[in-house]
């Protein structure tokens, strides 16, 4: 994994579409901050397991970002 021990990523849950009022494609979606995650051991070559730090617990299809 690229992530090192220790990483903080912070949880987002995607919401509702938001629409280009010109052309009506879309352009992207709302999202909601649910929590952060701290990365705290490896398995495989690609795989990093995290425990949750803060917030509410992710589900399949939350997406998580790098702490800045």
């Amino acid at each position: 994994s690229n992530l090192k021990l220790g990483t903080k990523l912070v949880i987002y849950r995607q919401g509702k579409e938001i629409r280009s009022p010109d052309t009506g494609m879309i352009i992207g979606r709302t999202e909601e901050k649910l929590g952060e995650i701290e990365v705290i051991d490896y398995f495989g070559e690609n795989g990093s397991t995290a425990k949750l730090t803060k917030g509410s617990k992710p589900t399949r299809g939350d997406l998580c970002r790098l702490v800045k």
